[in-house]
């Protein structure tokens, strides 16, 4: 392939993964205005254990056409799906369910914001690869947008936040998740449905004993027509949805310059909220939108080659 031709054809590679991780926040978004809307008293680890069976049984049928070929080689890789399953599905989202019931959904936001910044730990923790400074300039800029909307654009509400165990769960879930992520790049060879549905059946077996255990307590699911829809939703679009794009996004560019999308979730979660809830849209909410938009202009933007430059 000829330099003529590979050019387009990165480029539009690049623009495929920007679409791919614009949609998957978009998905992931979803979650909260839809609980808050429907589904505020559903035990936490029953909501879990029946979202991520519903989306493994889902999912395992799209895979179909591919199980004989790649199950012998997800079986052989069984140590790295254990981790994908257990950490990527399991520890991330009971981290982050407990955290948000410990904390507030301000802090929640903010320390989210430390995704793509623990990522590039993770990157590093793992591969050793170091981020560019455009980059870090970016994840820096879209912060602030954060951090203007989680305070409202006040320096006194940011300086009142206090910080609990909450806070730290949220933290752990996040840096489970970045693992996740970054072990993306060395994700055995078969198709994108059974890597998924391997990883959600290993998370929903991870599971069941806390939803054993939170039966045993008392804690009830009743299924009628409005729990099953909300459930099925959440199988479908915040995580079949959302973890496919989101996967295929990292394969292209990876986990590093994918991490700086996670900024987009408060974003969009706004927008829902103005859109579904009546909520009133402030100044400062379109201020931080703004900043974290300019954060992936800057992330997306790469400097001319030299090579380029010389023979211009």
């Amino acid at each position: 392939m000829t330099e003529a031709t590979a050019q387009p054809k990165a480029r539009s590679s690049t623009a495929t993964a920007y679409l791919l991780l614009i949609l998957a926040p978009l998905c992931w978004s979803t979650n909260y205005p839809l609980v808050r809307l429907t589904a505020p008293d559903m035990p936490p680890f029953h909501l879990s254990f029946w979202r991520w069976l519903t989306a493994a049984i889902l999912i395992s049928l799209v895979a179909a056409p591919h199980w004989k070929r790649d199950l012998p080689i997800l079986l052989s890789r069984w140590k790295y799906m254990l981790v994908m399953g257990g950490v990527g599905i399991f520890l991330s989202n009971t981290g982050t369910y407990w955290g948000l019931h410990y904390t507030t959904a301000t802090n929640g936001l903010l320390l989210q914001s430390a995704t793509p910044m623990i990522t590039m730990v993770s990157v590093f923790a793992l591969f050793r690869e170091t981020p560019g400074l455009r980059q870090c300039i970016a994840i820096l800029v879209s912060m602030i947008g954060v951090f203007v909307i989680a305070s409202a654009g006040s320096l006194a509400n940011l300086a009142s936040l206090s910080l609990n165990i909450g806070d730290l769960l949220i933290v752990a879930g996040t840096g489970f998740y970045t693992i996740y992520s970054a072990l993306l790049r060395v994700r055995p060879p078969v198709h994108q449905s059974t890597l998924i549905a391997g990883c959600f059946i290993i998370g929903t077996i991870c599971f069941l004993p806390c939803f054993l255990a939170e039966s045993a307590l008392g804690g009830t699911l009743v299924m009628t027509p409005k729990n099953m829809g909300v459930i099925l939703f959440l199988a479908v679009v915040p995580t079949i949805f959302a973890m496919s794009l989101w996967g295929v996004g990292v394969d292209l560019i990876g986990a590093t310059r994918a991490g700086q999308f996670f900024h987009l979730i408060p974003a969009f979660g706004i927008l829902q909220a103005v859109l579904l809830l009546g909520e009133e849209l402030h100044l400062f909410h379109a201020v931080g939108i703004a900043l974290i938009a300019a954060g992936l202009i800057i992330a997306s933007r790469k400097a001319r080659p030299q090579a380029a430059a010389e023979t211009a």
